[in-house]
């Protein structure tokens, strides 16, 4: 999985971090494995689920680590110039930290 911002390690090992967005083409992670993401540690995905982020609302951008709907799509904006949330989609993971896996378990995406 990819790196999260700065300042999401501790939120997340915390479980107040629990969604993350990605814009990929296709799905990078799978529902059930576990996945290493350098700056935060190992991440159990839950569910993997593409949207249109059009649909995305407050508590989904609270739950993703962002203060407010408007500035998760502020920061995403930013990251994906030309992006329009009205037509765009991503993937809704969820997802929670997980102590230590298995190295069989272990699975790495970008």
């Amino acid at each position: 999985m990819r790196n999260f911002p700065k300042g999401f390690k501790e939120p997340i090992r915390a479980g107040k971090v629990t969604l993350a967005f990605r814009s990929w083409a296709y799905p990078r992670v799978l529902a059930g494995n576990v996945y290493e993401a350098s700056n935060v540690g190992n991440l159990l995905i839950e569910e993997v689920k593409r949207i249109n982020l059009r649909d995305v609302r407050e508590a989904d951008a609270m739950a993703a680590g962002w203060r407010s709907l408007s500035d998760f799509r502020q920061h995403y904006e930013q990251d994906r110039p030309g992006c329009n949330f009205e037509h765009e989609k991503a993937y809704r993971i969820r997802f929670r930290y997980v102590e230590a896996a298995k190295p069989a378990d272990v699975g790495s995406a970008a």
